[in-house]
């Protein structure tokens, strides 16, 4: 249930590493499961959950609650 803030090894076109924001759900074998929708400041935001495989992980920080 702690915020994370995780990054990929998926580059954004200006070739700054892809990242997400969320609360964590779920960690299974390979991937990590983050509630989107309830970490987003934005309104409008449609994506409400995210699936980051562990291969796929650089970085991850947590936030303090």
């Amino acid at each position: 249930g702690r915020k994370l803030s995780v990054a990929t090894n998926k580059q954004k076109e200006s070739g700054v590493p892809e990242s997400y924001i969320g609360y964590l759900d779920e960690v299974g074998d390979d991937y990590i499961f983050l509630d989107y929708a309830k970490a987003s400041t934005n309104r409008n935001n449609t994506i409400d959950k995210v699936i980051i495989s562990l291969s796929e992980i650089i970085g991850v920080w947590v936030y303090k609650e």
